[in-house]
């Protein structure tokens, strides 16, 4: 396809967090972010995959062209925000705590520039519990423990031949290539999934 440089492209944004104590050995972590990119400059721009919707008689890689003027130009999420606290307490005398760690992590919609649409906003909770010390620490997790489902990257298949117009797009007989219709999904939220993790510090 055509790669082609863009006039000028605005983003704005903003970020935010917050660290508060609740009680002795209770913390609360809050973080969120704002951004938002589009297209201010963006005339003629390729916007169709060489071969389609063209003149039968017009070159064979011609393509035609948009202005993408105010269309969403990054895929980043327009919000993200996390909140993360923890409960922890020595264990009787010793220099053991044990502790409590929640996770809460949620998305707006995205826009994917590789199949030109929105991706669903998403969120997800995280949960860890265990014990540590100044050299070691062991810990219990279970992530997305909703076991929410949502897609983060997807892309277009190939275009496959239209064999309903073999030999009637472009001079020679070139034939036209349609979308197959299918995706590949190359990222999306990891099932619900358990796990132990153990650190020595030497």
């Amino acid at each position: 396809s055509p790669v082609v440089n863009v006039n000028e492209v605005a983003s704005r944004g903003m970020e935010a967090e917050f660290n508060v104590i609740l009680l002795d050995g209770w913390w609360m972590n809050i973080a969120a972010s704002y951004n938002n990119t589009e297209f201010t400059d963006a005339p003629d721009v390729p916007c169709t995959d060489p071969g389609q919707g063209l003149d039968p008689n017009g070159p064979v890689w011609s393509f035609n062209t948009c202005d993408l003027k105010g269309e969403p130009a990054g895929i980043l999420p327009d919000w993200s925000g996390v909140v993360t606290s923890e409960y922890s307490q020595q264990l009787g005398n010793s220099n053991v705590q044990w502790f409590l760690r929640g996770l809460y992590k949620v998305e707006s919609e995205r826009y994917d520039n590789d199949i030109n649409s929105y991706l669903s906003g998403y969120y997800f909770v995280d949960l860890f519990a265990g014990f540590r010390s100044e050299s070691w620490d062991v810990s219990f997790w279970v992530k997305n423990v909703l076991d929410r489902s949502n897609k983060l990257d997807v892309a277009n298949t190939p275009l496959v031949p239209d064999y309903s117009k073999l030999g009637t797009i472009g001079p020679g007989g070139d034939q036209a290539f349609i979308s197959s219709g299918y995706q590949w999904i190359e990222n999306q939220l990891q099932p619900r999934t358990l796990g132990l993790t153990a650190a020595y510090r030497f």
